[in-house]
């Protein structure tokens, strides 16, 4: 007879595991009011909580770290707000079927919780009840729950599957976050809203039917599921939000119904398996970065109705054709960047605008056709298609902006037609280019040999890359920004005095130029006029000069001495930055300040008189990696106390 009640209590244990048969842990370890226990006092590991009991109150178990396993009998109702969080050795817990009501972040942060059973009676799982609950396995969530809170599982990484049950309505935003293991998920046709990222990095998750009555697909709900094969979105979904399927990296394909009129922001962004994708037909614009980095999308359909593709919408996609729609008004910043087995591409009528940097990098395209209403090609719009060949700008094109073209290698010929107003520093770097094709009627520019000057005779705007001297015309006031950059071959350039004024980068990267006499009456050297001219040995400043801006001389490899005039009164940032030749330098009684990596890198440099004038040296690498300098200054001046600082060696003057 013993051993047959022995047996009969082992078997009802294990059908009803809510059933004490373990002595209640005394009164004594707990803290009341009433029926209500508000704080745990006790050291037991293993806690069956007294009969009688009503209610657990809020955090009355909060960070009992050595808890291991807790029993809590019939009549309990609530488990209060925080009740068990951060008990991070708790294994076991058993919830009696009284209980309707358990609060948020009940028990959170429970690191050891594998199982738990929810009761029939309750209708919410509310908002972090068991998050980062990190080797919970198996939970029952019971007919009856009604709404399954924000963040209720997130983090519960060894979560492997999870059946929600009919009369569930609406799943919070992060529910399932991080469930790293999740591998299934069944939702019921009652679901009619699942929130924010509420299955984001569920990394195992392969399908997902998203049930009918959802219209909204949230914002970075998906995001991060890099197994993610397959998802069925219904008929009646009406928008996709923001980053919704960003990084689904195993994402073939995916249709979206008709009823869709809207796809948000990098929606499908670095879903990198994906091949095709058809856009419904009630979408109108195409947002920032919503096929962004799909590495695999050859195929794109766009509808008629769409009348604006956003930036970086198609950036680095692997798309070999592509059809814009008549519809389209505006493609915006670097829509198509990088597409580089793109290879044409026509501007449909109604565009105004080739924004910047669009078609830029799409290495094989070869072919453009442009539509008469493109009234502006934007900064680098074509910029490095090595397979362009030729274009032809259509007349009503009044500008096309720096660097358009820039770095177009095989680019042999350009139609500039007379609408042109605005053509500066277009196309540099085009060593291929030989002729301007331009009207002698052009009421704005002519061409002048491998120059493009303005109408007037007034500036140099442009010079061909393949020219190799050249002599400015007298009565030439302005060079322009980027005019001679990237002519690569010019070895001789004579300026005339009539010129005043050269701009910013005017010749930079001119890696033959040997020397260079500029004119007088010129007051301003502009930043990166001779970047990287890694040739040149010589340049002449005029005592006109009394500014030498950022960079001006920076990377010139072959500078071995300056003279700068008394005048000079401003040396900007990296003014000589790695002139690894030169030897000497005096800077004129008047500059107050040496900028940051102004003399950085000159490692041939061993003299650097600096006067008294100057008050502040900023930062410690305006003067760096110069392992033979000698500071030459007054004592006691600035320049002392830096050489003495950076333990450079000082001669008094």
């Amino acid at each position: 007879m013993f051993r047959f009640l022995i047996s009969l209590f082992s078997f009802l244990f294990l059908l009803f595991p809510s059933i004490s048969i373990s002595n209640p842990t005394s009164r004594d370890s707990f803290e009341w009011e009433g029926t209500k226990i508000t704080n745990f006092i006790g050291d037991e590991t293993d806690v069956v909580i007294p009969d009688g009991t009503t209610e657990i109150s809020d955090d009355a178990f909060q960070g009992c770290e050595s808890l291991t396993s807790v029993i809590i009998p019939e009549g309990v109702k609530v488990i209060g707000n925080s009740a068990f969080i951060a008990c991070d050795s708790l294994k076991s817990i058993v919830i009696p079927e009284s209980v309707t009501k358990i609060k948020a972040e009940a028990f959170m942060y429970c690191e050891s919780l594998t199982s738990v059973v929810i009761p029939k009676g309750v209708t919410v799982i509310e908002k972090n009840v068991f998050k980062d609950c990190k080797a919970l396995k198996s939970v029952t969530i019971p007919e009856g729950v009604e709404k399954i809170g924000a963040s209720a599982f997130e983090g519960c990484e060894s979560l492997t599957s999870v059946t929600i049950p009919e009369g569930v309505e609406k799943i919070g935003a992060s529910a399932f976050e991080g469930c790293e293991s999740l591998m299934s998920v069944t939702i019921p046709e009652g679901v009619t809203k699942i929130g924010k990222r509420a299955f984001a990095g569920c990394s195992s998750l392969e399908t997902f039917v998203i049930p009918i009555g959802v219209t909204e697909v949230e914002k970075n709900i998906f995001e991060g599921c890099k197994a993610l094969k397959s998802v069925t979105i219904p008929e009646g979904v009406k928008k996709i939000g923001a980053s919704a399927f960003l990084l689904c990296g195993s994402l073939t394909s995916v249709k979206i119904p008709e009823s869709v009129t809207e796809i948000g922001e990098s929606a499908f962004a670095v879903c990198s398996s994906l091949k095709t994708f058809v856009i419904p037909k009630g979408v109108t614009v195409i947002r920032f970065g919503t096929f962004e980095d799909c590495e695999s999308l050859t195929s794109i359909t766009i509808p008629e109705g769409v009348t604006e593709i956003g930036e970086q919408a198609f950036e680095r996609c692997k798309l070999q054709s592509v059809t814009i729609p008549k519809g389209v008004k505006v493609i915006k910043k670097s829509a198509f960047h990088e597409c580089n087995s793109l290879n044409f591409i026509e501007i449909p009528e109604g565009v105004t605008e080739i924004g910047e940097d669009v078609f830029g990098s799409c290495s094989s395209l070869k072919s453009v056709r442009i539509s008469p209403s493109v009234k502006k090609i934007g900064e680098c719009a074509f910029a490095f298609c090595h397979a362009l060949t030729s274009i032809e700008i259509p007349e009503g094109v009044t500008a096309i902006e720096e660097h358009a073209f820039q770095g177009c290698d095989s680019l042999t010929s350009v139609v500039i037609p007379d609408s042109v107003k605005k053509i500066e520093g277009a196309f540099v770097g085009c060593p291929a280019l030989e002729k301007w094709n331009i009207s002698s009627a052009n009421p704005y520019f002519r061409a002048d040999g491998p120059a493009l000057l303005t109408k007037d005779g007034k500036k140099v705007v442009a010079c061909l890359n393949s020219a190799k001297k050249y002599q400015i015309p007298e009565g030439i006031k302005v060079i322009g920004e980027n005019a001679f950059n990237g002519c690569e071959f010019l070895t001789s350039i004579e300026i005339p005095d009539s010129v005043t004024e050269i701009g910013p980068w005017a010749f930079a990267s001119c890696v033959s130029l040997k020397s260079v006499a500029l004119p007088q009456g010129l007051a301003v050297l502009e930043s990166g006029i001779f970047l990287h001219c890694v040739s040149l040995t010589s340049v002449e400043i005029p005592e006109s000069v009394t500014k030498l801006e950022d960079s001006v001389f920076s990377g010139c490899d072959s500078l071995t001495s300056i003279v700068i005039p008394e005048g000079v009164t401003k040396l900007g940032g990296g003014a000589f930055y790695k002139c690894h030749s030169l030897k000497s330098v005096v800077i004129p009684e008047g500059v107050t300040k040496i900028e940051n990596f102004t003399f950085d890198g000159c490692e041939a440099l061993t003299l650097a008189e600096i006067p008294g004038s100057v008050k502040e040296i900023g930062g410690w690498r305006a003067i760096a990696d110069c392992p033979n300098l000698t500071i030459c200054a007054p004592e006691g001046s600035e320049a002392e106390r830096f050489a003495k600082l950076h333990e450079i060696p000082f001669k008094a003057k």
